[in-house]
């Protein structure tokens, strides 16, 4: 396996940026919003799926993965003069919130690289600098 380090240092200290892919959460009305930036990396297109997955030894580590079937459906969403793709999920915008301690009401993660995980292809969603949107 070849890791690459993610961490203060090596991480913008803004997660906000034009260009770098990340995802919106808002627990208020449980929508994950994924901007242009993650839209284009992941390849992603309205009734595509995704998942997430948490590390059950490391329950901060989160991954998302595309999928066929049995995962969150994704639509377009008009915002302003962007289109983005949302899901909605209350309950899983809250668990990632309580796995890092995070008590705000909506944040951002950015989204690494691809990993390979036996077979399957997942993205880490990076949670470390979780930030208000």
């Amino acid at each position: 396996m070849n890791l690459k380090t993610y961490n203060t240092e090596t991480l913008p200290a803004r997660t906000a940026q034009p260009g770098v892919p990340s995802i919106g959460l808002y627990s208020r009305n449980g929508i994950f919003v994924f901007n242009d930036a993650a839209r284009q990396h992941l390849d992603l297109r309205p009734g595509e799926q995704v998942q997430l997955l948490q590390d059950e030894d490391d329950p901060e580590n989160w991954y998302l993965q595309v999928v066929k079937s049995d995962g969150f459906v994704l639509r377009e969403k008009q915002s302003g003069n962007y289109k983005n793709l949302v899901f909605a999920s209350t309950a899983l915008v809250r668990l990632v919130f309580e796995s890092v301690a995070y008590e705000g009401k909506s944040g951002r993660v950015l989204i690494g690289e691809p990993i390979k995980h036996g077979k399957a292809t997942l993205h880490t969603l990076i949670t470390l600098k979780l930030r208000n949107v």
